[in-house]
């Protein structure tokens, strides 16, 4: 090969070019990372250091028991701590509750059930408190073939600490005179009715008032004059006003329209509409 071409297979060979080398990123070091804790742990008890030591020094089962019983003890002392409190603080918020029902046949008025609840409920949560409710047999073989049964129920706090409480009633199956006036499940339904209102009352010392209405009105609290007023105007049309007017009063056991609690205006009306449409009256 002669001088030329061996210039020229140089050349060519200088035109090559090398493939260009990646760029391998720099290795970053590993990043530590804080682990922020929001909750901090409660400090330990004595009795937890009492049992981290009995650990440590290998204490026979006896001992480390009568520790554990001791943690127990304290445990369950400020759970009913917080339970006390928490129960304070709900019967302070507890005002006399509406009693917005009345029972014809023993001419009283109470607290129905769903009124007691949506009243006590919205406190008794807010300040930590369950309840929740069951049956059982009662302790009586006696009660038992009577046909009695328990209505339990648990009043639970969320620091840990929890009453029981029961009570014993049949079912609810006759009237005032003894007559049969529901079934065995109607009437069952109605005893847990007025078991779940006991237990509530026992629960949070709860306080109801027959003569409170509606709009609030506290007992004493007599009708107005124009009330009264408006009363003898619905009894006039009645052949003999003023006897009318005296058996109305003496079915309320009261002396006189004007000494009518207001929680019995209500009854009046009631019993004077009754009356006329009785006697074809308008």
């Amino acid at each position: 090969m002669n001088t030329s071409k061996k210039k020229a297979a140089k050349k060519k060979v200088a035109k090559k070019k090398t493939p260009a080398k990646k760029k391998v990123p720099a290795k970053r070091k590993p990043t530590q990372e804080i682990a922020v804790q929001t909750d901090q742990a409660p400090a330990p008890t004595m009795t937890d250091q009492l049992l981290t030591l009995a650990v440590d020094k290998d204490l026979d089962i006896e001992k480390l028991q009568r520790l554990l019983d001791m943690k127990d003890r304290e445990e369950e002392k400020t759970a009913r701590s917080a339970f006390n409190v928490a129960m304070a603080a709900v019967q302070s918020k507890i005002e006399p509750i509406v009693a917005d029902a009345e029972n014809l046949q023993t001419d009283s008025k109470y607290s129905k059930l769903s009124t007691i609840v949506n009243t006590l409920a919205p406190i008794y949560t807010q300040h930590g408190f369950s309840v929740s409710f069951g049956t059982s047999e009662c302790s009586s073989a006696r009660l038992i073939e009577a046909g009695w049964f328990r209505t339990s129920a648990e009043l639970s706090h969320v620091a840990g600490y929890s009453k029981d409480y029961f009570v014993d009633l049949p079912a609810d199956t006759t009237g005032i005179k003894g007559s049969v006036n529901k079934t065995v499940i109607h009437g069952t339904k109605s005893a847990i009715t007025y078991a779940r209102v006991i237990l509530l009352g026992l629960m949070f010392n709860f306080t109801t008032s027959q003569d409170v209405d509606a709009d609030g009105n506290m007992p004493g609290d007599t009708i107005t004059e124009e009330q009264a007023a408006a009363l003898r105007d619905h009894l006039s049309v009645f052949d003999d006003p003023a006897n009318a007017e005296k058996d109305l009063c003496v079915w309320l056991k009261i002396e006189s329209l004007e000494q009518m609690p207001v929680g019995k205006h209500g009854m009046a009306q009631n019993a004077i509409n009754q009356q006329k449409k009785a006697d074809g009256l308008k």
